[in-house]
């Protein structure tokens, strides 16, 4: 995560004898920072000595899939049943999965159901 921080700004409230302090923190993120915590805190005069108020929120980062091809079995032997699992890290997670072969179609006794072949 790459970060870029703009010093406080300090606005005054018309009609009212209160100030707003922006304090704002740029970020530039990766899907590894998916659901990672941020926080703020703030000091004050009002607050006792030591304490201070603060907040947190998960980010959610939004990224495109990762897709690799999980077999059931290193070495399947014939006749026994066997599936691949088609396995994808992404936010938001993908909605529907596809099968196809390189060279024509999928064996007549594959089975298609969700991100699984099975056979």
């Amino acid at each position: 995560m790459i970060a870029v921080w703009r010093p406080n700004v300090v606005e005054s409230n018309p009609g009212a004898p209160t100030y707003t302090v922006i304090s704002e923190l740029t970020l530039t993120v990766t899907r590894d920072d998916n659901l990672q915590p941020i926080g703020c805190a703030v000091e004050h005069d009002s607050i006792p000595h030591g304490a201070v108020k603060k907040t947190e929120e998960r980010l959610n980062v939004l990224y495109s899939p990762s897709v690799r091809i999980q077999p059931s079995s290193d070495l399947p032997r014939e006749g026994e049943r066997f599936h691949l699992e088609c396995v994808s890290d992404a936010n938001p997670e993908p909605t529907s999965f596809d099968w196809d072969k390189k060279d024509g179609e999928l064996p007549t006794l594959a089975k298609k159901v969700g991100s699984e072949l099975r056979f």
